[in-house]
């Protein structure tokens, strides 16, 4: 019997450059200290999906959902939509589940519960404006961005060097997930996740 994906119940002056934990200063306020606080812990759900970023976004029937966005050079999956997911020292072999042409994300199905703690962990979707300030987080750093521009399908960010976070969560200052860092250095809101790779 197959079992169900979806759970039973869940920028920007860079005027600063970069700051030693790898994230950039932005005024350097109470909002910039608390996104970088939430940047560090979410590393913790932060994965690699072959060579780019995934993340932890829900658990359901003693599986593991990653979410992550497709590289530029296209899906590399082996024999059976076999992906490598590295967490930490550890290696899973991951399934590239489904993925969506149009908003070019991927769920990545790992036979596994319990890796990280989820960042989706409900199918609650948070709005995203202009001017407000989020961070991304990669494995190894994050960074502090001003959302420039929320279009129809995409979020644009007034910031340069983006391409390392390919994959990567967004989250904004309540450390909800409003989108996802895709290759072309903007993000996927998270509300087209909905439908295209989760019920929402």
């Amino acid at each position: 019997m197959a079992r169900s994906l979806d759970d039973d119940a869940p920028v920007g002056r860079d005027g600063g450059g970069p700051a030693a934990d790898g994230s950039s200063t932005v005024g350097g306020g109470p909002d910039q200290l608390a996104l970088q606080s939430i940047g560090a812990r979410a590393q913790r759900s932060t994965v690699g999906v072959g060579r780019e970023t995934g993340f932890v976004a829900w658990e359901s029937n003693g599986l593991t959902l990653l979410m992550t966005s497709r590289p530029a050079g296209g899906w590399r999956t082996g024999p059976e939509r076999v992906v490598r997911v590295r967490y930490g020292s550890e290696l899973y072999d991951g399934t590239l589940a489904r993925t969506d042409a149009r908003t070019r994300l991927g769920l990545v199905r790992v036979l596994d519960a319990g890796i990280a703690e989820p960042l989706w962990p409900t199918r609650t979707v948070e709005p995203v404006n202009r001017g407000d300030l989020v961070v991304l987080v990669g494995r190894s750093s994050s960074r502090t961005v001003e959302v420039d521009r929320v279009g129809r399908n995409r979020l644009y960010f007034d910031g340069k060097g983006l391409g390392a976070f390919v994959g990567a969560p967004v989250l904004n200052g309540s450390g909800r997930l409003v989108g996802v860092v895709d290759a072309g250095g903007g993000a996927t809101p998270i509300s087209r996740a909905c439908g295209a790779i989760r019920r929402c």
